[in-house]
């Protein structure tokens, strides 16, 4: 008779991100079902803040499809259509309360009342967010392995690296001779600006100081573990159609509970251990990584600090023939910490805490 362990609670795969300042991760080959297509990316437009009825996140691909031609939309999105509003109807509930207050007027509490839940829902740290992002399955320098998420910006700049080192006879993400690359992020918003290069080791020779490659060969301990470790991107998060989110959607708008019980209908109730269920991407946190250059199972050491600082969202949308990349600016007022005594606090000092400033 087979024995087998017993497990409470599946184990959660690794989702990075990318943060301000250096990140460096070595791209993994085409795998699993994207092996024989030579596709080692999938780009996926996700949205976040929608629960089953046990309370967990249950995030989904967009059904959203435009044609990039015509720029019709010929797939919609009730999710996708439903940030955006809230998006527009927070903006203007925000520019109508500095309006009054810098006018002097006062903000009523029904105003007051609908900027918060407005917040709530789609702020800095609102609850729904649609996360465009690049996904892949990549080694980190500390030897964990999973799928890292990167804007579009980012993903261009890898790719003409991807490129340059093909020139020379490298490929990347290859099972031998792969590199790390070091995936580097500095500003905000519209300003973000990434560059990614190849990491690489200072030597001395004859007294010269020199730069050298360093080739990664994946082992077979590592390749040992893909199959547990890595992701089938096409299944990292369920596809439901333009009518089941349509009926998700109107679910939420009526309540959690409804909402929740037409996930479980359409997801089915199981547990997801295929993604983690944070908040993905869109955090206050920065994490500051020193760049090493010794062998990949070495430890990174992280420092990491919290700013309370407004950043602009911009929402990209990428031609998958062409890879073009459409960039919408959208300005939306930080959620931060609740006032702490409404009552007496000035329309300045409410408008403050939401993370907006007059003038």
């Amino acid at each position: 008779m087979k024995l087998g362990k017993t497990k409470l609670g599946g184990e959660r795969k690794e989702i990075f991100t990318i943060k301000d300042g250096d990140n460096i991760y070595r791209p993994l080959p085409p795998m699993g079902k994207l092996a024989d297509k030579g596709v080692f990316s999938r780009y996926f437009r996700v949205v976040w803040g929608y629960k089953d009825s046990q309370g967990k996140l249950r995030p989904f691909i967009s059904p959203r499809v435009q044609n990039f031609k015509t720029k019709m939309i010929e797939v919609d999105c009730a999710a996708f259509n439903r940030v955006n509003a809230l998006k527009d109807e927070l903006k203007a509930a925000t520019d109508e309360a500095k309006a009054l207050a810098g006018a002097g007027t006062a903000i009523t509490e029904d105003q007051k009342k609908n900027l918060e839940r407005l917040n709530e829902l789609v702020g800095r740290k609102g609850r729904f967010n649609i996360d465009s992002k690049h996904h892949m399955n990549v080694l980190a320098q500390d030897g964990k392995i999973g799928c890292l998420k990167l804007a579009g910006r980012g993903f261009q700049a890898m790719k003409a690296l991807f490129k340059t080192l093909e020139g020379k006879g490298v490929d990347a993400s290859g099972v031998e001779g792969g590199r790390f690359l070091n995936i580097n992020r500095q500003g905000t918003g519209l300003d973000t600006v990434y560059a990614v290069s190849e990491l690489k080791e200072n030597v001395t020779i004859d007294g010269e100081d020199y730069d050298k490659a360093i080739p990664h060969d994946l082992t077979e301990a590592i390749i040992g573990r893909l199959a547990a470790e890595a992701f089938e991107l096409d299944e990292i998060y369920p596809a439901p159609t333009e009518e089941e989110v349509k009926r998700i959607v109107a679910a939420q708008e009526e309540s959690d509970a409804a909402a929740g019980l037409v996930i479980d209908e359409i997801f089915g109730a199981r547990e997801s251990n295929e993604s983690k269920t944070e908040t993905p991407a869109e955090t206050q946190v920065e994490t500051k990584v020193e760049t090493k250059t010794e062998a990949p199972k070495e430890e990174v050491k992280v420092e990491t600090k919290v700013e309370t600082k407004v950043e602009t969202k911009v929402e990209e949308t990428v031609n998958e023939t062409t890879g073009e990349i459409t960039e919408t600016k959208v300005e939306t007022p930080a959620a931060e910490a609740a006032p702490s005594n409404p009552a007496v606090e000035s329309d300045e000092d409410f408008l403050a805490g939401l993370g907006v400033k007059l003038g």
